[in-house]
């Protein structure tokens, strides 16, 4: 019942629907590429070859970079670790601030006003500029990128 509402929905307005299961497409098949990275990557992203700073050919899609990596196996490598960090922050993200508002809502009075002021203390400062300063605090890394935009 509920699905047939959504579909009668969707199909009210053709072209949003059709750009939607475009998007969609397109963030399942970069999902797909992220998981599968090990078996589509034609070479290992890691292990240099002799032939640097190669153009794009049949043998490497995207060339090769100045140690002679297959940028192509890099780029689909790399997928995987975005999502990784992405899926980590957001849940994260998620838990924190379900916590954080299931105790101001629960405790309110002070503790409500005090978090608040935390909250809008942080929310006062650009979200990039202040991502870039605490992963420059944290240092270089995966598990301190998720921290500082868990944190942002």
């Amino acid at each position: 019942m509920f699905a047939e509402h959504i579909v009668k929905l969707f199909k009210k307005r053709k072209t949003d629907f059709i750009l939607t299961v475009i998007g969609a497409g397109i963030v399942f098949s970069i999902i797909l590429m992220a998981i599968l990275a090990p078996f589509i990557a034609p070479y290992n992203p890691y292990v240099s070859v002799d032939d640097a700073l190669l153009p794009p050919s049949s043998k490497y899609l995207m060339g090769t970079d100045n140690l002679g990596r297959d940028v192509y196996s890099r780029i689909i490598h790399g997928s995987y670790t975005v999502m990784i960090v992405v899926l980590a922050s957001t849940l994260i993200s998620l838990v924190i601030g379900s916590l954080l508002g299931l105790v101001s809502g629960y405790f309110g009075g002070v503790v409500d006003r005090a978090l608040s002021l935390v909250m809008d203390s942080l929310y006062s400062f650009p979200g990039l500029i202040f991502a870039i300063a605490v992963a420059a605090m944290l240092g270089p890394g995966v598990i301190n990128t998720i921290v500082s935009i868990s944190i942002v």
